[in-house]
């Protein structure tokens, strides 16, 4: 037998929890709402509402946010509203009201779906769009908001939860990263909501959860706890609400900045030695070279990056260049690029900067400030030098973040991870070799399997240069319709392996079908695939097949039966004392894992097709 359409499954390697924080983080301190834009004329377009919902289940989080546009003009208006791509998201819906019905978006060949959408504008009648921009934003276009009225929008994206040392971590970016210069000056914006604002997240965790907290608003939030919830009845459940009407979009990056370069100074020990970089259209050796890292020397320099102003552009490529010149020959080094991660001025192809990194043995550790940055330069330049990249926002507990890169810094790494898989017909979307795991960081990949029953999982990794190998054993259900949101992020990941393909070796006819066919075939907003809502009529006289509408209603249906019922456990590493001998794995005062630093779960969707079997 044959499967025609392989089942799609997740595989997680972590540090399993005993004591779980989770962070939720908010991208602009006065709870700004994105920005949207009239994109025929001056009169103004408010944010009426916007409700936000978001649940988190075993790792992967579902983020819905309904609003409401209203048009206080005599005249039909255009709209435009960007909010910054949150990072591994895939946006699957986009749905309008018209007349009290919710119409789906479809997702169509780019130049297409623009087309459709213009003529539909043009012809009076109410239309959607939403676009990818690059690694910055997602653009929606709503036309013919009707004079006096309003419409309602709504967009749902799912991603994966980051999970570092114990601290699972949920970033809701409302602001931009205000790394569009031009566009913002150019249009009149509004980047608040003038009416109501809610923020509902509920929390389920088959581990155990020690806290929730969030940075700035613990004060505002409600945070709620359910007894007796998970399946060891050990209270895993959260709600967490804000109801408040938002204010202003903030936006202090290169405080944020100025903080962060401080406490890793002041981290340094006496025989280090430290050198200052800075970039804006230009480098700059701020420090002039070397400079020993004694006490005096530290609180100086500590008080001078703090007065750093920001201004220009972002010569990302000149500032790394610096930063590798005349490095130490007698020690070992390390740069810390703290950016908020644009490269708009000097050099800015993807190669270029590939180059000049395999000049250097030099491993880089990127700390990306603020939304809307260049995630997937920076993610490869960190993982190819053999470091790791964070991301900040400028509401985030950034003290906190540099603990944790400084118990990864601290702790060896497993070095040349490989992974293999025994039986169930697997194949991984993954390289053959996976990098660097840092202490603490997960290592998540997709695949595909044809065949279920049981499967062997092996690891193996270096450490202090001895290879080590870890074994578990895991199960491939024949049916499991509990996770069918995976079959999206199973081909964001494939897609973006692509993008990587593009941005690096130039866009070929080949690639450029296979994100278009990845994106039309999981419903995805990609680079060259766009969602659009329009009526019926016009996408069956185009032959735009009703796929996503199909999609969402099985989403949702899952949806719904896994909030009324406990988080499921998919650990598979329970055998034995665990990965590494039932050693404890470090953290950060948190609880540590009970099985050390490797555990394993599996997430599986296997839905029943016709024909599926030949």
């Amino acid at each position: 037998m044959r499967c025609h359409h392989p089942n799609p499954f997740c595989l997680l390697l972590t540090r399993l929890v005993v004591g779980l924080l989770l962070t939720l983080a908010f991208a602009a301190p006065g709870l700004a709402a994105g920005l949207l834009k009239p994109l025929n004329g001056g009169s103004p377009l408010a944010i009426t509402s916007h409700q936000v919902e978001v649940v988190i289940n075993n790792g992967f989080a579902r983020t819905e946010i309904d609003q409401t546009f209203s048009n206080p003009a005599d005249a039909p208006l255009e709209a435009l509203y960007t909010f910054p791509l949150p990072k591994q998201a895939s946006l699957s819906e986009l749905s309008m009201w018209v007349a009290e019905q919710e119409r789906i978006g479809e997702v169509v060949e780019k130049e297409k779906a623009r087309q459709l959408y213009e003529a539909e504008k043009a012809a009076g009648k109410q239309a959607a769009l939403s676009e990818k921009n690059d690694f910055k934003t997602f653009e929606t276009r709503v036309g013919n908001i009707p004079p006096g009225g309003e419409v309602r929008i709504r967009m749902v994206y799912y991603q994966p939860l980051e999970i570092d040392l114990n601290v699972g971590r949920y970033l809701y970016p409302l602001a931009e990263g205000n790394v569009d210069e031009e566009q913002l000056q150019f249009w009149s914006v509004d980047d608040r909501v003038s009416g109501s604002f809610r923020f509902h997240l509920q929390l389920k965790s088959a581990f155990p959860v020690k806290d929730v907290r969030l940075p700035g608003l613990q004060n505002e939030a409600v945070i709620n706890q359910a007894a007796g919830t998970g399946e060891q009845g050990n209270g895993n459940d959260y709600e967490v609400t804000i109801d408040r009407p938002a204010g202003s979009m903030g936006g202090h990056k290169i405080a944020t900045l100025a903080d962060g370069v401080s406490r890793v100074l002041g981290q340094l020990r006496s025989n280090d030695r430290f050198r200052l970089i800075t970039f804006n259209t230009r480098a700059r050796d701020l420090t002039g070279g070397f400079v020993p890292a004694d006490p005096g020397r530290v609180q100086d320099w500590i008080k001078r990056v703090k007065t750093i102003q920001a201004g220009g552009g972002t010569n990302l490529f000149a500032g790394l260049k610096a930063g590798y010149r005349n490095l130490d020959a007698d020690r070992t080094s390390a740069t810390i690029l703290v950016t908020d991660g644009v490269a708009n001025v000097g050099e800015t192809e993807h190669r270029a900067f590939l180059r000049l990194l395999k000049k250097y043995d030099v491993r880089l550790f990127t700390f990306v400030i603020g939304n809307s940055a260049n995630q997937p330069l920076l993610d490869r330049l960190a993982g190819d030098s053999g470091g790791f990249a964070m991301n900040i926002s400028d509401s985030d507990d950034i003290t906190g973040r540099l603990l944790q890169a400084k118990a990864k810094v601290l702790h060896q790494c497993l070095r040349d991870v490989k992974l293999e898989i025994r039986g169930g017909q697997v194949q991984l979307d993954a390289p053959q070799t996976l990098g660097n795991l840092y202490a603490g960081q997960q290592l998540i990949l997709f695949g595909r399997y044809s065949t279920p029953g049981e499967i062997g999982i092996t690891l193996k990794a270096k450490i202090s240069g001895r290879e080590q190998s870890w074994r578990t054993t895991a199960i491939l259900p024949k049916v499991d319709t509990d996770n069918p949101e995976l079959e999206r992020l199973r081909a964001l990941e494939k897609i973006e392996q692509t993008m990587q393909q593009i941005r690096e070796q130039g866009e070929t006819d080949a690639l450029r079908s296979k994100v278009v066919d990845l994106g039309l075939n999981s419903s995805l907003v990609t680079d060259y695939t766009s969602m659009l809502v329009v009526t019926d009529d016009v996408l069956e006289s185009h032959g735009i097949e009703k796929r996503n509408a199909d999609r969402v209603q099985r989403e949702r249906r899952a949806q719904q039966l896994k909030t009324t019922r406990p988080a499921k456990s998919y650990r598979v590493d329970n055998q034995g004392k665990g990965a590494f001998g039932g050693r404890s794995a470090p953290g950060l005062g948190l609880g540590s894992g009970p099985v050390g630093p490797l555990g394993v779960a599996l997430l599986a969707w296997l839905r029943r097709r016709r024909n599926q079997l030949k």
